[in-house]
């Protein structure tokens, strides 16, 4: 199996410098989600600087070379529950059907790709990114609890299915800015914690 090495764009500043940082972040390619690569590229040291959202950048060393395979961003966002839910969608949604207040604390995966260039993409799979971001959301409940975990994805049908093989349910669809429809997938904090050396295991 190979080893992943996960950075924060606030520590590769510090180590490294932003120059450095844009360097290697300008190769970065994401053909299939260009507002992702946008986002990286554009947005990311400003958010990180800001404290909006956390971005890591992930590496794999072939040939004795470092390759940038993956990023992913996370954000610390309330998520609002449906005042009428019934206990059983309470617990299918949160893991727990206790009543509490609709208005829940919740991580927003924001940002997630592989890296297209060079071939990149083809050091890490889908189902491993998205256990080092499981492992991530483990790593930030230890200090900072939440109860949910969610992400907004194009209504693609391959999509659809990797979320929810991975434990993630359906919530909602809506329709952004310039009419991009996005559907809502979200899964319970406390269900990442007991599944997240699981699918490590590719």
């Amino acid at each position: 199996m190979r080893r992943y090495y996960s950075f924060s764009l606030i520590d590769m500043i510090d180590q490294i410098g932003e120059k450095s940082l844009i360097t290697i972040i300008s190769n970065f390619s994401c053909p299939k989600n260009s507002d992702i690569e946008y986002f990286l590229k554009q947005k990311a040291i400003v958010y990180e600087k800001a404290r909006y959202a956390k971005t890591t950048l992930i590496f794999v060393l072939v040939k004795k070379e470092q390759n940038l395979v993956a990023y992913y961003t996370i954000a610390l966002k309330p998520f609002e529950l449906d005042k009428n839910l019934s206990s059983s969608q309470r617990r299918k949604l949160i893991g727990t059907g206790v009543s509490g207040a609709n208005v829940i604390s919740g991580l927003l995966i924001g940002q997630i790709s592989k890296n297209y260039s060079d071939n990149c993409n083809k050091y890490i799979s889908g189902k491993i990114l998205l256990g080092l971001i499981f492992k991530k959301v483990k790593d930030i409940d230890m200090g900072v609890p939440t109860q949910i975990v969610f992400l907004d994805c194009r209504p693609i049908e391959k999509l659809r299915k990797f979320y929810i093989s991975l434990g993630f349910e359906y919530f909602n669809t809506t329709t952004h800015e310039g009419g991009e429809i996005l559907e809502t997938y979200t899964i319970p904090t406390r269900k990442i914690i007991k599944t997240v050396n699981n699918i490590m295991k590719d």
